[in-house]
């Protein structure tokens, strides 16, 4: 017997073997962390039933979430750097309450009161208006302002933009591993110039920790809890996303987790919140 050959042989049977268990278990993994269209098809038939319609079955994201918290810290205002940003050469600390972490610092017309992880910045200016321009632009012109205050735009995003009153006005939110942090908001506004006010809470991403992804409901399970609701949903489903949300509860904590969860949201702007994993509705 040719033994050279004989193990030449084994060695290409047991590699392709190999690459055969190795494909098993790439399929099976994909087929753990997506949807079938069955199973979408299910849901939707199971959704309009029950008199909740979705008119297009793609919104249901067919990819599973990942069953990760995220860890976010409140802006360090005691770096004396990040106050110059705020408020120039020359700030002071005017009023002080350690005991409260209250802390009002001043600089001309600028103000910022710090309260635990409270931001209250007030510019005192006489105000240049704006003329109404479209969302686009006014996100344009808030991230450029608020780069000035030390604001990476790759670590917020805006809920919401609007034009009032000659001012420019945004609601902005962190993010997280490019993940959409909810509860946790800077209201922004801003004359032809600059900013002239910011009042809110605001924490930006640390870290993040994963965990077994099988700990996590996918959102088929989610919908079809929809179907229990006292009061069924009287719009169509218009959007379903992922994100991380904070209660407010821990909104005055210096570091705050944020876990995953489920948006789901209808043409009548009413928006429902699950906890992705234990499949609560959350207010």
């Amino acid at each position: 017997m040719n033994w050279e050959r004989a193990k030449t042989v084994l060695i290409i049977f047991f590699l392709i073997i190999n690459i055969c268990f190795a494909g098993i278990l790439v399929y099976m993994r994909y087929s753990d962390e997506t949807l079938s269209e069955d199973t979408v098809k299910t849901t939707v038939s199971l959704l309009s039933q029950h008199g909740i319609i979705i008119k297009n079955a793609n919104i249901i994201p067919k990819q599973k979430m990942k069953n990760q918290n995220y860890s976010l810290t409140t802006l360090m205002f005691s770096d004396n750097k990040l106050l110059k940003k705020w408020l120039g050469d020359g700030y002071k600390l005017s009023e002080e309450d350690s005991s409260a972490y209250c802390f009002t610092y001043q600089n001309a017309n600028k103000r910022l009161v710090l309260n635990k992880t409270g931001i209250d910045f007030i510019n005192d200016k006489k105000t240049v208006l704006h003329t109404k321009k479209s969302d686009k632009d006014i996100e344009d012109f808030l991230s450029a302002r608020l780069k000035e205050f030390n604001f990476n735009k790759k670590e917020y995003y805006f809920s919401k933009v609007w034009f009032e009153n000659g001012l420019y006005h945004g609601i902005i939110s962190p993010l997280a591993d490019n993940t959409k942090i909810l509860g946790i908001e800077l209201e922004i506004s801003a004359d032809k110039e600059e900013i002239i006010n910011i009042k809110g809470n605001y924490f930006t991403s640390n870290s993040k920790e994963e965990f077994d992804s099988k700990g996590l409901l996918d959102i088929t399970a989610i919908l079809a809890k929809m179907v229990y609701l006292p009061e069924k949903p009287i719009s169509e489903m218009t959007g379903i996303s992922y994100a991380g949300y904070v209660s407010d509860i821990y909104i005055e904590n210096k570091e705050v987790t944020a876990v995953p969860v489920y948006v789901i949201e209808f043409a009548n702007g009413v928006i429902y919140y699950y906890d992705a994993r234990t499949g609560e509705m959350l207010d």
